[in-house]
């Protein structure tokens, strides 16, 4: 609508603001927020308790804005700490234990610094025990060697460990393999069970190459901004130096019974396999670019006040959109001749004041975010606020109709008592 500064019409808004800016506005306002947090934690509710709401809530997890970040922001370096990094080796080409003892003899050959297995061998086979022991003797000779374990629900409250029946005997470090459902953004370096706290499959790698990694069961994001989808494949030859000093992550990249969704940020297929996102953390833990979230506490309270303060200033700038838009008005009734197109635009603009507004927030607050994720490394969730802007103009209309009607009911009820007596 043009630059208002210094103008008669920017020194008319101020003065309707300063007008209309009162202790009743403040409490409209206070009472719109309520009304949009009432909301919020309704459908938050019900999105939880019913599959109603599912696709609605799926089309909200599918977007976030650290996929905004790690879409521009691609890297092509593949990380390492001091000089390893991550070599993933698809077994999907393994048909028998005694071929995947062969695949990690000739690793092991090559002087890997780890040796991961992303597969769980549950019991042994009993039809043919030549199986079992020529694995159990190909990973003893591993000198690291790591493991994962799945924590499986008994009930509400127990869970039972599944492990690898080698353990024991190879000596292996086992870590607890956990991937939500939806869509995988985030990792737990320790996996609480009860009163247990387990150490999870990507931090036993990293305890033993001593990389630092936040001691917590607290959320922390995978970084998908690097760019590594090179797997090798275990059927294939490769050169001792690609192996040597280096993670080697062994996993069935082709199990569709192990297939995650992950972000769209990929530019690949929105899902993968869970060793491919094991990957992904490893190399989030070996670059060491971690990012820092903003306390849940301090996400709601900028949020509550930036809602109060919109909230605030929607009801002046309705009453000076009205305005405006009415005078646009009478001059198309007076002087047709005079009106031109720039005025229908301002007559649009200013009819449609609140969706104008609406959008505007929603455009600012989504670049706010990811330039507090791409500059500092924070990430705000900005989904209560959004949602807030959503549904403010509607929330503000409601509050005001409601108290019309209270006052109504209570001008109808004095004098239903002032006829009585």
């Amino acid at each position: 609508m043009g630059d208002l500064h210094g103008s008669p019409d920017y020194c008319v808004f101020m003065g309707k603001c300063k007008k209309h800016i009162d202790w009743k506005v403040l409490l409209l306002a206070f009472l719109t927020v309520t009304v949009v947090a009432v909301i919020c934690v309704v459908f938050s509710i019900l999105g939880m308790k019913t599959d109603f709401f599912s696709p609605f809530k799926q089309a909200v997890d599918s977007y976030n804005i650290t996929d905004l970040y790690m879409y521009y922001h691609w890297r092509q370096d593949v990380p390492s700490y001091d000089g390893t990094s991550v070599v993933l080796v698809d077994i999907s080409s393994c048909r028998t234990r005694s071929e995947i003892a062969e695949v990690i003899d000739r690793i092991n050959a090559c002087g890997p610094r780890i040796v991961a297995l992303d597969i769980i061998f549950p019991e042994a086979v009993s039809s043919d025990p030549e199986e079992d022991s020529t694995l159990v003797a190909s990973l003893s000779r591993v000198d690291n060697l790591v493991v994962a374990a799945e924590m499986r629900p008994v009930s509400r409250t127990e869970y039972s460990r599944l492990s690898s029946f080698f353990v024991e005997e190879t000596g292996a470090v086992e870590g607890v393999v956990t991937l939500p459902s939806g869509v995988i953004r985030e990792w737990t370096p320790v996996v609480p069970v009860g009163e247990t706290r387990y150490t999870s499959f990507t931090k036993a790698i990293t305890d033993i190459l001593s990389v630092p990694v936040p001691e917590t069961d607290e959320l922390q994001l995978i970084n998908y901004a690097i760019s590594d989808f090179l797997v090798v494949d275990a059927s294939d030859t490769w050169e001792p130096d690609f192996v040597k000093d280096q993670i080697v992550l062994l996993g069935d990249v082709k199990d569709a019974r192990d297939t995650y969704q992950v972000p769209v940020s990929l530019r690949s297929s929105t899902r993968q396999s869970g060793v491919f996102v094991h990957k992904q953390i490893l190399m989030t833990c070996l670059s060491q670019d971690y990012f820092r979230r903003v306390p849940a506490w301090l996400e709601y309270l900028v949020s509550t006040l930036l809602l109060l303060m919109i909230s605030t200033f929607l009801s002046p700038v309705l009453v000076w959109a009205k305005k405006k838009e009415d005078d646009l008005e009478d001059k198309f009734k007076d002087t047709p001749e005079k009106y031109t197109l720039k005025d229908c635009v301002y007559a649009f603009l200013y009819h449609h004041a609140a969706a104008v507004m609406q959008t505007a927030l929603i455009i600012l607050t989504v670049v706010a975010g990811y330039l507090m994720f791409w500059i500092g490394g924070y990430v705000f969730d900005t989904s209560f606020l959004l949602a807030g802007f959503v549904l403010l103009y509607v929330s503000h209309k409601f509050v005001v109709a409601a108290l019309k009607l209270i006052s109504q009911l209570s001008v109808i009820f004095r004098n239903r008592e002032k006829r009585k007596h």
